[in-house]
């Protein structure tokens, strides 16, 4: 049964993040001013989001919500390097928190902040850290995509879908994840 709904959100999640994007996109005037921010700036950044957690087959956990924290730093226009901490409740029989460093490299750099006028910024992501629940350690990776949308020089709506591993204790959990988040630019 967890195995079918791992499917669904395989087959879902791309769909969703398209409709995400083009929402965002619709709902923003032209940005055709000379004198636009600059987005991809190099910087520091806080954010926080809400995910849903969508348990692989494994049949040891359950789907589950959960919160992020995170602090970035923009160490080049199309480079990010984060530390985020992560609360998923009752995915495994106890809470499972977790620590992760993330690098993540905007593809709209690839075409010089074409998209939006810079405003749009999707990116790839990887991760690895470890995670805790119930007395015990283990270690987690992951990997995803997502998009960064500017509704100002300094604050951004995010959204990623990403997979994460764990290995070890606290268990061999496996899950899809799909955040939305705001961020704030420094």
């Amino acid at each position: 049964m967890a195995g079918m709904r791992f499917v669904r959100f395989v087959r879902v999640a791309p769909t969703l993040a398209v409709f995400v994007a083009a929402a965002m996109w619709v709902g923003t005037p032209a940005f055709a001013q000379s004198d636009e921010p600059d987005y991809a700036r190099e910087g520091a950044y806080v954010g926080l989001g809400g995910f849903f957690a969508l348990e692989n087959a494994s049949g040891t956990a359950d789907d589950s919500g959960g919160v992020s924290a995170l602090l970035g730093l923009r160490i080049v226009s199309g480079v990010s390097l984060e530390l985020e901490g992560s609360w998923v409740g009752e995915i495994t029989d106890d809470d499972l928190g977790g620590l992760s460093s993330n690098i993540k490299l905007y593809l709209a750099e690839l075409s010089d902040g074409a998209i939006l006028g810079g405003r749009f910024q999707p990116y790839i992501m990887g991760s690895a850290g470890f995670v805790w629940a119930g007395g015990s350690a283990g270690a987690r990776i992951g990997g995803g995509a997502g998009a960064e949308f500017y509704l100002t020089e300094n604050i951004a709506l995010n959204s990623t879908i990403a997979y994460y591993a764990h290995g070890g204790e606290p268990s061999d959990t496996r899950y899809g994840s799909f955040l939305l988040g705001a961020l704030y630019r420094f």
